[in-house]
């Protein structure tokens, strides 16, 4: 009996430490990219038409997508934040009363709204504090396409990824989240523009 219960405290020891042979085991990163992307303005490009980028209206502030015209509305700063293994997403774009020489001064993060469609739907939206739940999205990777990694975008908050409902680009079609399907409309290229130092 005393043998079973030591054997059995050896096995959970080795399952919850990760230690095989003596050596500690790293569990892997739920973030597939992870810090790949930290300090980097990107552009978010659909898998359905590389060409559609994820657009922050400046009208509206609804987040859609758009053909890309290579604009600041275009653009987003990818940040990584290590305790959370997961990105907060901030717009380039700066409203004419903000200053232009600090871009990221007051920052409009993609979140996870509780705004919803008229499906039920969870939107994708912005808002400008410091990021929290909402506002985490971890990379997960799912295929590479044409020497490019395709990545999900999984909000922090609801587990769902962001969505281009119903496979519709364009500016009429607000990104949603939505449980994860496998479809070309969750699939995203991150495109690098530059990097940026924050500090």
């Amino acid at each position: 009996m005393k043998k079973g219960v030591k054997a059995g405290l050896a096995t959970f020891t080795i399952v919850v430490f990760g230690i095989v042979s003596g050596n500690q085991t790293v569990a892997a990163s739920a973030n597939d990219a992870g810090a790949k992307y930290d300090d980097k303005l990107v552009t978010i490009q659909s898998v359905l038409d590389p060409w559609w980028v994820v657009d922050y209206d400046i009208e509206t502030s609804e987040i859609s997508t758009d053909l890309s015209q290579k604009i600041d509305s275009q653009k987003w700063l990818m940040s990584y934040n290590e305790q959370e293994d997961a990105y907060s997403i901030s717009s380039h774009y700066v409203p004419a009363v903000f200053d232009e020489d600090e871009p990221w001064r007051y920052p409009k993060y993609l979140i996870a709204s509780s705004v919803k469609d008229a499906q039920g739907n969870e939107v994708i939206n912005t808002e400008i504090e410091y990021p929290n739940e909402r506002s985490f999205w971890r990379l997960v990777e799912d295929d590479v396409h044409k020497d490019k990694e395709v990545y999900y975008l999984e909000s922090l908050y609801n587990g769902k990824v962001m969505d281009a409902p119903k496979l519709h680009l364009g500016k009429n079609h607000q990104l949603i989240t939505f449980p994860k399907n496998g479809g070309d409309n969750q699939k995203w290229h991150i495109q690098v523009e530059k990097a940026v130092n924050q500090n």
